[in-house]
């Protein structure tokens, strides 16, 4: 289980304490979460409700109760399960959300399916979720299927940067931010991450850095620009 970096103090969860003792006011209660915001940063800080136990899953619930939760509840839930790793039935609840035709969840449960499924096994339920999510949401995937360590998974990955690319329009004329272009920046990193050559994608990155929105430009910057140096 993760550490937590907050402390919950008197008045949780009306207030979460942040590492400095800061107290954060609650902004946002969810059946399987608590948003709280801090008052100088702004900052939101998210919480599982599975940290503190006022929320609880199991295999039988999620069979249970699954169809009767929103679609924002379900990823609601799936972001905060790798708190619950310990338990006996983890996998067989990572393996009941892979088997939903929920590509929300697909991608808010990745990380877990990485960490907690064999390597094949893994790599064959996110190499399927790959092909279905939109590519706006599909970097999650994409470093999950690193995570796996899968020797197919280099392939695999610049299949789909490939298919990503083609499904862009760049041009002088995209001066707006567009997720599926941040996404294709992300899914580049993570080929690189799994042992792809930089030059496999040296046309895309050109691209890319020229891209019309200045806050795309920077966000090529901070992801690509030790592998594909901006001019």
């Amino acid at each position: 289980m993760r550490s937590f970096p907050f402390s919950f103090g008197p008045d949780y969860p009306a207030v979460l304490n942040d590492v400095d003792g800061t107290p954060m006011p609650l902004v946002l209660e969810l059946p399987w979460s608590r948003t709280y915001q801090h008052p100088r940063t702004k900052t939101y800080i998210w919480i599982p409700r599975l940290v503190d136990g006022s929320a609880t899953i199991s295999l039988n619930k999620l069979e249970r109760e699954w169809s009767d939760w929103s679609p924002k509840e379900r990823r609601d839930l799936c972001l905060g399960m790798d708190w619950v790793t310990e338990r006996s039935d983890f996998q067989e609840m990572i393996r009941f959300v892979m088997r939903q035709s929920d590509p929300g969840a697909w991608v808010a449960i990745a990380g877990a399916v990485a960490a907690s499924l064999p390597q094949d096994e893994a790599f064959s339920l996110l190499q399927h979720s790959l092909g279905i999510v939109e590519p706006m949401f599909s970097s999650n995937i994409v470093a999950a299927l690193v995570r796996t360590g899968h020797p197919s998974v280099r392939d695999l990955l610049v299949d789909h940067v490939r298919r990503v690319m083609k499904s862009l329009d760049i041009g002088p004329d995209a001066t707006v931010w567009d997720p599926d272009t941040a996404a294709a920046i992300l899914c580049i990193e993570y080929a690189l991450k799994a042992g792809t050559s930089s030059d496999q994608f040296g046309d895309d990155a050109r691209l890319l850095a020229s891209h019309a929105n200045p806050e795309i430009r920077e966000f090529f910057g901070i992801h690509l620009g030790d592998s594909y140096p901006l001019p």
